[in-house]
């Protein structure tokens, strides 16, 4: 059983001085863009430079996220960045593009690619398809099993990282739509406005509650079965949290793997943030442990309740400890947030104050008797976890005369540096030259650096104290750098493969129900897209029929997987780049679908972009019609508010289910077949009159998904005029334009 790496989230430098002081062995953060936390006030590249160079110093990696889709406007800058990040010894790049992926793989192909949580790697076949392509790193999907985990682990050669703690999304990673469908704020972008922690309801069972808000990640009871499965790195969440949260749950998650005692390691990280803890998936958690429906805020630890109320006073019976500087949330029929100036008992003004003690505090309004006091921020913790420095690095040194010169060998046990000083020794004349020197030496100041032994191999010598003290110097130098350098990879210069395509012109139904398919026949569809692959015996010599695999493979059906790749990838694989649709195309996908959230004048940038570089047109498919499948979760909403506890209920299939939000837009949810809820918009994509302009931005391909509908004989008949170039107009209430006129941000 080997130790993993504890990689530790940094959103300032204040959080990487936590994060290195309190044992993390790597951390990741990013620079001012591409990164998936883009409100974050991220490191300049002076400052990335900087702290590269100070975790190298401490045998920190560093791993840097360009984890966004990146539309093709942007390609360009994205790849100098990532040139910048290369030539300035970064340990690995975090992506989920796959144009950034082939982009590094082919220009440094020594250079650690991590594939992001966001590409959504749930299964062993999709883990071989990305250590072919050059990633050395997966970073498993939140919805991943640790059975799925050991099997890859016992199986390919490949790092693996998992998420140990933090927050969680509820649907599928890189499959969200929801934020940049309601805002314009595209999760995909690292702008997720974080709608899953708003209130809905569940129509007919629920009434405004927090449905899609999970509990904070919590494994650390769980640390020693994670690591005998020899995980590579267990990742903690939080590059928008504060320093000190970084610094308790980094502390500890190093004592648990270090098998260190911690007593109140559970509570510490109560306080500092909380939504009420859950295993995950990776424990395989039940669906009704993996929300809060109550609360989407951080809950704090309880620490009193509330005897009465009088005057802007509350008095309140402790069962915890509180103190001048805490934050409490009160929680009754009112609720209230203070800041604790003032403790106040019968006989004194106190600055700390413990169970079982009765004390009173200032509050802002009226509170009930009974109300719930929780302590949300600790001061003395919070000052407690900020202290807490970076140990100095431990060097050994000896000290040896050569030809009347002072030879100084220093190692740090990784690295051995020998430096000489500049003047020959004369006869000492003091008894106390030994000392003399040797409290030279170990002036290193605040330096990192720390002499831990100095073997002093000379006689009777003198050195001007200048000469001492830049022999010291030039030692301490040269083994920094020993620390900090590493070799930049030289990029390598590379012709992107050709690959011209049968180019295709095609409208493409995507059916659901066997109804739907039968009106297709019937009316003479030519193209088919179906995920039941029975169905292929329905095809004829009038309709092609194309199976295209589910978003989210199903449990029982990841073995077969090799088996089932499609000619044809869905309008769900963010492709926003001609770097990633080559990429598709370069890996057997003969119509590649373009990302949803592009606009017309970014798809017509895209497919222009396309003609120049590879010299063909693009095999692209763009979605014209539907419902968008806005979010895939794992998570079954309809089952916890049911008050059931196991999989497979089958309830979902018994009536419809809709989600309504506070201004009334119902979305419907659906099972995919394996307990994974699809969360669609209220409204369908209605382009039809827009397909002109599509393919004079150099469209080819049309995708009409017919979702759940049953009544489709006009959609299907106005569809196919209009591709075939007769115009025609259908009017439907419900209908959007969806991202076609301004994209996402």
């Amino acid at each position: 059983m080997n130790k993993p790496e504890l990689l530790a989230p940094v959103g300032s430098r204040e959080a990487f001085y936590a994060a290195i002081s309190h044992g993390a062995n790597a951390v990741y953060f990013s620079g001012k863009k591409f990164g998936a936390r883009a409100n974050l006030n991220h490191f300049t590249e002076d400052e990335i430079i900087d702290l590269i160079e100070e975790a190298h110093r401490h045998q920190v990696k560093v791993y840097i996220t360009v984890n966004t889709i990146i539309k093709e406007e942007e390609f360009h800058e994205a790849t100098a960045w990532v040139d910048f990040l290369v030539a300035n010894g970064v340990d690995a790049i975090i992506v989920q593009d796959w144009g950034i992926l082939d982009y590094i793989h082919r220009s440094y192909p020594t250079v650690a690619i991590h594939a992001s949580t966001q590409m959504n790697t749930h299964n062993i076949t999709q883990v071989k398809k990305l250590v072919e392509l050059g990633v050395r790193r997966i970073i498993f999907a939140r919805e991943t099993s640790l059975d799925v985990i050991r099997e890859v682990i016992n199986t390919i050669p490949v790092e693996t990282e998992v998420f140990v703690h933090g927050a969680l999304c509820v649907c599928h990673s890189g499959n969200c739509y929801l934020s940049s469908l309601i805002g314009k704020r595209s999760g995909n972008r690292g702008r997720c406005a974080q709608p899953c922690r708003l209130p809905y309801e569940l129509e007919g069972v629920t009434e405004n509650v927090y449905l899609l808000s999970p509990k904070d990640l919590m494994t650390l009871d769980d640390v020693k079965t994670l690591m005998e499965a020899n995980i590579t790195s267990f990742k903690i969440e939080g590059r928008m949290k504060r320093p000190e949260y970084v610094g308790v749950i980094t502390k500890a998650y190093h004592h648990a793997i270090n098998q260190e005692p911690y007593v109140d390691a559970i509570k510490d990280m109560s306080v500092m943030f909380n939504r009420g803890f859950t295993k995950g998936f990776l424990l395989k958690e039940k669906s009704f442990n993996i929300t809060n429906t109550k609360s989407p805020n951080h809950i704090g630890v309880p620490v009193g309740k509330v005897i009465r109320y009088a005057n802007g006073w509350i008095d309140v019976a402790l069962i915890d400890q509180i103190a001048r500087g805490d934050g409490l949330r009160i929680v009754g029929q009112e609720e209230d947030a203070v800041i604790v100036n003032e403790i106040m008992t019968k006989d004194a003004k106190l600055t700390l104050a413990n169970a079982p003690m009765m004390v009173r505090l200032r509050v802002h309004k009226p509170i009930n008797t009974g109300a719930l006091v929780l302590k949300t921020t600790d001061a003395h913790l919070t000052e407690k976890v900020l202290k807490q420095t970076i140990p100095k690095i431990p060097l050994q040194a000896v000290l040896s005369l050569e030809d009347d010169y002072l030879v100084l060998i220093v190692t740090d046990g990784l690295h051995t540096i020998r430096e000489r000083s500049e003047e020959r020794t004369a006869p000492a004349t003091s008894l106390q030259f030994k000392d003399r020197i040797r409290e030279q030496l170990q002036k290193t100041g605040q330096d990192d650096y720390v002499f831990t032994s100095i073997q002093m191999n000379i006689e009777s010598v003198f050195l001007p104290i200048s000469q001492i003290n830049e022999l010291r110097r030039q030692a301490l130098y040269a083994i920094d750098e020993a620390r900090i350098q590493e070799k930049s990879p030289k990029k390598v210069t590379w012709v992107a493969p050709t690959w011209i395509p049968v180019e295709t012109h095609r409208l493409y139904f995507k059916v659901k129900t066997k109804n739907q398919l039968e009106v297709c026949l019937r009316l003479g569809v030519k193209n088919l897209l179906v995920e039941n692959k029975e169905w292929y015996v329905f095809q004829n010599e009038t309709t092609t029929i194309t199976y295209i695999p589910p978003r989210i493979t199903p449990i029982r059906c990841q073995k077969q997987l090799q088996e089932e790749e499609s000619p044809i990838s869905g309008v769900y694989e963010n492709i926003a780049n001609a770097t990633s649709l080559h990429h598709f195309h370069m890996q057997g996908k003969a119509v590649v679908g373009l990302s949803i959230e592009l606009s017309l004048a970014e798809i017509e940038i895209l497919l222009t972009s396309y003609r120049k570089q590879y010299c063909s047109a693009a095999n692209a498919m763009v979605m014209i019609y539907g419902y968008y499948e806005l979010m895939i979760t794992k998570h079954c909403l309809i089952n916890k508010a049911l008050g059931l506890t196991e999989k497979y209920c089958g309830k979902c299939h018994e009536q419809p289910y809709y989600l309504k939000d506070r201004l009334g837009f119902r979305f419907r949810l659906l099972d995919d077949g394996d307990c994974n809820l699809i969360l669609y918009n209220s409204k369908r994509l209605h382009l039809l009159g827009s397909i002109s302009q599509l393919k004079n931005a150099g469209v080819n391909n049309f995708l009409v998904d017919l979702t759940y509908e049953e009544d489709i004989e006009a959609i299907i008949q106005a569809y196919m005029h209009s591709f075939e170039g007769t115009h025609e107009t259908l009017e439907l209430v419900d209908a959007t334009y969806g991202y076609i006129k301004e994209g996402v941000l």
